[in-house]
């Protein structure tokens, strides 16, 4: 199946990009990505996210220069149309390889090979940050694709980071062509309160858009460089249905409104006697 097929000569830059969006969610990845699964799935997450970024600023399914009827002697729409070919491409690539494998897998009796993981088998919060991921690309894309949904799944830890330094690097390409960089960087500072709520899926985000997504990874890098605080006790004794808690709590509002970082304060005690129902917490409290 080519993704864009016989009809991508027709196609506005609009339809272009909605069709690219589109084309992340059908792909899966193969159960020999092992423990790289989730953050190789958050990467991939990063890229569409970024892709879809792009469009949001430029306006894309609205201003007349991407539609149909976009003046085809602009160059600059001619260079987007080369670059959303060369994404799909990158994609077909995808596609391509992954019927090669499952027939090849079949064919030798390797069926277990072929098996996928689902984003369900992710941790608690890398699961939060995809779902919330998918949902801001998929509400920046518009109307109906020309695609049928499929699935391609990719088996190779080589061939994934390929694909996305490809799509990275034409994602490079469109940002230059039309410089909105402030749109950009507006959008990608409200993606990081909108996708995180809590310190590990904020880890999580740092860690996906490394060699993704340069606005993002800046973004919250700068933000952990805030992060000084220790909580600390050196010895506890506890009694009783006493709790002791040695770290930050985030409850409420701290969760739903988004995750501060200005917070440098170290908590450190020597000792700790908590007895009967008492209970003690080092650390600072939110919400």
């Amino acid at each position: 199946m080519e993704v864009f097929g016989a009809i991508a000569g027709s196609l506005s830059i609009a339809a272009m990009f909605n069709n690219c969006v589109t084309c992340f969610e059908y792909i899966q990845l193969g159960r020999n990505f092992g423990r790289d699964y989730e953050l190789s799935q958050l990467r991939l997450d990063a890229a569409r996210v970024r892709l879809s970024r792009w469009g949001e600023a430029v306006n894309v399914n609205q201003d007349v220069r991407f539609s149909s009827t976009a003046d085809v002697d602009d160059p600059d729409i001619e260079l987007a149309r080369d670059i959303f070919h060369g994404i799909a491409h990158c994609i077909q690539t995808v596609a391509s390889a992954s019927k090669r494998y499952e027939t090849g897998g079949t064919r030798a009796g390797r069926v277990a090979d072929l098996a996928v993981f689902s984003p369900d088998e992710m941790t608690a919060a890398g699961q939060a940050l995809h779902e919330r991921a998918t949902g801001v690309a998929t509400r920046r894309r518009s109307g109906t694709t020309v695609l049928k949904r499929m699935r391609w799944a990719l088996y190779e830890g080589k061939a994934f980071d390929a694909t996305l330094s490809q799509i990275r690097s034409l994602v490079d390409d469109l940002e230059a062509i039309f410089p909105v960089e402030a749109a950009c960087r507006q959008l990608a500072e409200t993606e990081v309160e909108e996708l995180t709520n809590d310190p590990a899926s904020f880890a999580a985000l740092h860690d996906s858009a490394a060699d993704i997504d340069p606005l993002v990874h800046n973004f919250t890098e700068r933000k952990l460089s805030l992060i000084h605080g220790i909580n600390r006790a050196k010895l506890i004794e506890s009694k009783g249905n006493s709790d002791v808690h040695v770290g930050q709590s985030y409850l409420g509002k701290a969760l739903t409104g988004g995750f501060n970082f200005e917070d440098r304060t170290t908590n450190e005690v020597e000792k700790i006697r908590a007895g009967d129902d008492s209970k003690v917490q080092v650390g600072n409290r939110f919400g």
